[in-house]
C-alpha cells in the first residue's frame, strides 16, 4: 500500500532528466567556486597593503571557508550518482553565503564605506576643506525695513 502511494507521488526518475541535472548542478558549481574565488581576493590584497587589518584577516578565513565548501559542492557534483540531499544542500549553501556574505557587510560598516571610499583626491569630499562649509550668515535686512 505505502509503495502504491510513494509511486503515484513520486514516478520513476527518467535517466535522462537526472544526467541533465547533473550537468546542471555541474555548471553551477564551477560557477559557485570561480565566484567564490574571486570574492577572496579583495581581502586578500587588502592584507597585502596593510597586514594589521582584522577585518580583512576575518573576512579571508571566512572566503576561504566558503571556497572550501564550494569545492566540496564541486566534487560531490561530480560523482555520478549524486546523494538524494545534494540538489536541496547546495541551494541552501547558496542561500547562507549570500546572506552571511551581505551580513558581514553591513555589520562591518562596509555598506557605508564601501560607495564613500576614497584615495586622496578623488571620492565625494575630495579637495574640500571641511571649515570652508561653514558659513556665517548676516541679515542686512532688519524687521524695520520690512515694515
Amino acid at each position: 500500500m505505502l509503495r502504491t502511494v510513494q509511486r503515484s507521488l513520486w514516478p520513476p526518475v527518467d535517466p535522462a532528466l537526472v544526467d541533465a541535472g547533473r550537468e546542471g548542478e555541474l555548471a553551477v558549481a564551477r560557477t559557485r567556486t570561480a565566484i567564490v574565488a574571486l570574492l577572496a581576493l579583495s581581502p586578500a590584497t587588502t592584507l597585502i597593503r596593510g597586514p594589521a587589518d582584522t577585518t580583512a584577516a576575518l573576512a579571508l578565513v571566512i572566503e576561504i571557508l566558503f571556497v572550501a565548501l564550494a569545492v566540496t559542492i564541486l566534487q560531490l557534483a561530480r560523482r555520478h550518482p549524486q546523494p538524494a540531499w545534494f540538489g536541496f544542500a547546495a541551494a541552501a549553501f547558496d542561500v547562507t553565503f549570500v546572506t552571511v556574505y551581505h551580513a558581514l557587510i553591513v555589520v562591518g560598516g562596509f555598506a557605508v564605506i564601501a560607495p564613500t571610499s576614497s584615495s586622496k583626491g578623488s571620492g565625494i569630499n575630495a579637495g574640500r576643506n571641511p571649515t570652508s562649509d561653514v558659513t556665517t550668515s548676516r541679515s542686512t535686512s532688519s524687521p524695520a525695513a520690512h515694515a
